[in-house]
């Protein structure tokens, strides 16, 4: 079914899949997934091995990618790093939508950085929010109240 399936166009069965098992086990075997696509070359033909982060994956996912999304223009994976942009916002939590943003306000590879903004955009407009808006939200709350207080 994963290889079958888009981030725009996921195969109908993965949300039965989703439904019937456990988010926790899900992201779990999307990284496993994930690290096997990568030991065996990240072949682009075979992408769904990435693509998986972006249909089961979480915040855990969103942290261990976003560095990697960084360096990979670097390494001449450019494209891989735009795919990571697709990945992110289909995992689609604040954590993942942060580091988006992150990489969207500064990073080394202009041309990541132009995608990312434009990710970015598209996500605030899905959500009917400006940019800022958007930003606010995805700043860390820290576990604080309204009020910016914790009961210790």
């Amino acid at each position: 079914m994963l290889s079958i399936s888009t981030l725009d166009s996921p195969y109908a069965g993965l949300e039965v899949v989703r439904d019937s098992c456990q988010e926790s086990t899900l992201q779990e075997f999307a990284w496993s997934v994930y690290q096997a696509w990568l030991l065996a070359g990240g072949p682009a033909k075979e992408d769904w091995g990435f693509t998986v982060l972006g249909h089961f994956g979480g915040d855990h996912c969103a942290r261990q990618i976003a560095p990697e999304l960084r360096r990979w223009p670097s390494e001449g994976l450019s494209s891989r790093a735009a795919l990571g942009l697709d990945v992110l916002c289909a995992i689609g939590t604040d954590v993942a939508l942060m580091h988006l943003h992150a990489i969207a306000q500064k990073v080394r590879h202009k041309s990541l950085q132009e995608k990312a903004q434009a990710k970015i955009e598209e996500v605030a407009d899905n959500r009917g929010l400006t940019l800022d808006e958007l930003a606010d939200r995805l700043v860390p709350d820290l576990d604080l109240g309204n009020d910016g207080s914790k009961m210790l």
